[in-house]
């Protein structure tokens, strides 16, 4: 006997019809298990009704790639992702900018886009990046850049931040101009320059609002490079709102170096025409006034310091928090005393962060070291060994957060094993290199309560299976670097 549809309909519970009717009117609810005969709905949020300021907090703490994932999946979401709120202090990288077609520059137009980084750009290239963005405030150019391509972008008068990843290309005076054109700068940043003089490098005092430069010289550079002590005091003096100062090879001596943190007195002032003699009276800065304090709170020496530098000099850096001494060639020093080498360490007594990488470090060092430290980064320093961690534990144990031995392998198993009484606050911990790690001193690491972070590359005595067993163990609270897990 044939059976109609709506024969089988009825053939079913009306209890159970009604139950089923309700569940598929309403999408946003579930049915749990059944109690007592019962079901009992449970309502889902419904993400609708957030408000879109949280989804825009949200969306700007995802990576770029997160960020185009979700702007496919609804035009909700594409109009909260391409929200100027979401995109506000990013820096987005602008891969090839000759194909760009007006799309692309009207969506970056949309989204208020105004720091962007590119590898290398041509003449229009930069005329597209002024026509299109003519609000860019920061930009970063990696590779080589020429003299027409900086005069491209004078009419960006809104530029705050410039990185210049190569200048090898610019003579000094072009490549001084080029960047004293934007008088609302505060970040300045000078890669690879092949040619820079006294003459040209005092005009940066025009840049009244610089408050971090950084100056590196390009390891192959010519004869032009010559800055003095007595230019780069001149320039340093007449900054006041400076705040951060990288120095990479600039070539001074101990003398030069120290008179460039001295404050200037009559003698030096009395020597300033010499350095403007060969400028023509248009390109001479008008008279800036000098400051007799230094306020740096960040200073990078790198490849800089040979020899101590003087009380004086030193006095005036003891605002300084954050200090990277990186591959310096002071502390490899044998025919120095130690007080010497570590006056630095003395008078600077507000160092949070210390960066002695490839120093070579001795463990004398570390029983001068600042008592507020924070984090130290000892990488390569083979000279290092137990006996020094326990001096720094001495002088800093109990406020390290962060501390670096990657390739420090005098540090022998014991000490690493102990880490967790010298050091016990430690946050992040780099022991990338070290061949006395072993899976006995993961162990003994976990007793670190406070460790988020483990270096572990290049550690050839641990296996994937040792790492993976100490973070369960430490219920995946450290995120380690090193062994692949499989």
């Amino acid at each position: 006997m044939m059976h109609s549809k709506i024969d089988s309909i009825y053939d079913v519970p009306l209890a159970k019809r009604l139950a089923q009717k309700k569940h598929k009117k309403d999408k946003n609810s579930r049915c749990s298990a059944p109690v007592n005969g019962q079901f009992h709905e449970e309502t889902l949020p419904n993400w609708s009704t957030l408000p879109p300021d949280i989804f825009f907090i949200i969306f700007s703490y995802l990576s770029p790639s997160d960020r185009a994932s979700i702007r496919v999946a609804c035009k909700t979401f594409q109009r909260m992702i391409d929200h100027p709120s979401v995109w506000r202090h990013k820096v987005v990288f602008l891969s090839c900018i000759s194909k760009y077609q007006t799309e692309m520059w009207t969506l970056l137009q949309d989204r208020k886009i105004d720091r962007v980084e590119v590898m290398r750009s041509s003449y229009n290239d930069c005329r597209k990046l002024r026509d299109n963005l003519p609000h860019l405030k920061g930009l970063q150019i990696r590779q080589w850049l020429r003299n027409n391509e900086l005069r491209a972008l004078r009419s960006l008068t809104e530029m705050q931040q410039l990185r210049l990843g190569d200048c090898t290309k610019l003579s000094d005076k072009e490549l001084v101009t080029g960047v004293t054109t934007f008088q609302q700068l505060t970040v300045l940043e000078l890669n690879n320059i092949n040619m820079l003089r006294d003459n040209a490098f005092k005009q940066l005092v025009r840049l009244k609002s610089l408050g971090e430069l950084t100056v590196r010289r390009c390891l192959r550079a010519s004869s032009g490079f010559n800055i003095t002590g007595l230019g780069l005091q001149y320039v340093l003096f007449r900054l006041p709102k400076l705040r951060c100062l990288t120095l990479y090879a600039v070539g001074l001596s101990s003398d030069e170096l120290s008179l460039s943190f001295t404050p200037p007195k009559g003698r030096a002032e009395s020597s300033l025409p010499s350095l403007c003699k060969h400028l023509k009276t248009s390109d001479v800065p008008e008279d800036v006034p000098s400051v007799q304090k230094l306020h740096l709170q960040s200073l990078t020496l790198t490849h800089s310091l040979s020899w101590p530098m003087t009380q004086e000099a030193l006095s005036q850096l003891d605002t300084v928090e954050t200090l990277c001494l990186n591959s310096c060639y002071l502390f490899r020093r044998r025919d120095l005393p130690v007080e010497d080498v570590t006056s630095i360490f003395r008078k600077l007594t507000n160092v949070k962060s210390l960066d002695l990488a490839s120093t070579n470090c001795k463990n004398t060092c570390l029983e001068h070291m600042p008592g507020g430290l924070e984090s130290l980064d000892l990488r390569d320093c083979y000279s290092v060994s137990g006996i020094g961690l326990q001096s720094l534990s001495d002088r800093a144990g109990p406020n390290m957060k962060h501390l670096g031995l990657a390739l420090c392998n005098r540090v022998s198993n014991h000490p690493l094993s102990m880490l967790h009484t010298m050091f016990p606050n430690l946050e992040t911990l780099d022991l990338s290199s070290c061949r006395c790690v072993t899976e006995d001193t993961l162990s003994k690491l976990l007793k670190l309560q406070k460790l988020r972070w483990l270096g572990l590359r290049g550690c050839t005595q641990l296996t994937p299976e040792a790492v993976h067993k100490m973070q369960e163990l430490s219920g995946n609270r450290i995120q380690v670097e090193g062994p692949s897990l499989r």
